[in-house]
């Protein structure tokens, strides 16, 4: 007996569309904007991007990206070169991943795909958070820190290159 086809994603607000506002909220109280201003850039991009998207039914979904990408940019330029800054900037980048992979109309379910991909993405991202602010700047640390990243690059490479190791679902028809 074979099972029917896998329900298709629904365009609504979810727990990724939750998770997208609040890291850009908690990116936003980092930087050097006033907090007003800062929560009010972090809330009305987060919530246009969502809103469209889910207004559309997810046809829209290249532009409502493109709203959170500025949304990035303009706190990204008002961020302190400091660690909880890089932090919750790359916190905000790996809640934007994982709202992209929560894409509608695609076969429910995308998130837990998207572990393995947000995975190499966040050992990236922590290898080098942990290289810009915690490690000192000598050889040995440098090293092992290069190494990592090498590392990373590496499982990157290997995963990108097999996509059925990714994403086990047939792209949707155009």
């Amino acid at each position: 007996m074979s099972a029917g086809p896998r329900p298709r994603a629904e365009a609504r607000v979810g727990l990724s569309s939750g998770v997208l506002l609040g890291a850009l909220l908690v990116f936003a109280l980092t930087t050097e904007l006033p907090w007003d201003l800062a929560v009010f850039v972090a809330a009305s991009g987060g919530a246009a991007a969502v809103s469209l998207r889910v207004a559309s039914g997810g046809r829209r979904s290249g532009t409502a990206v493109l709203i959170v990408l500025l949304d990035l940019g303009i706190l990204a330029a008002a961020a302190p070169n400091s660690w909880p800054a890089g932090l919750a900037g790359g916190v905000a980048v790996l809640g934007l991943l994982g709202w992209l992979a929560d894409e509608p109309g695609r076969v429910t379910g995308a998130m837990r795909r998207a572990v393995p991909s947000l995975a190499v993405t966040g050992l990236a991202f922590g290898v080098a958070w942990v290289s810009a602010f915690l490690l000192p700047a000598t050889q040995v640390p440098t090293g092992v820190v290069g190494a990592l990243l090498v590392a990373v690059l590496l499982l990157a490479t290997a995963l990108l290159t097999r996509p059925e190791a990714l994403e086990q679902e047939p792209p949707l028809a155009s």
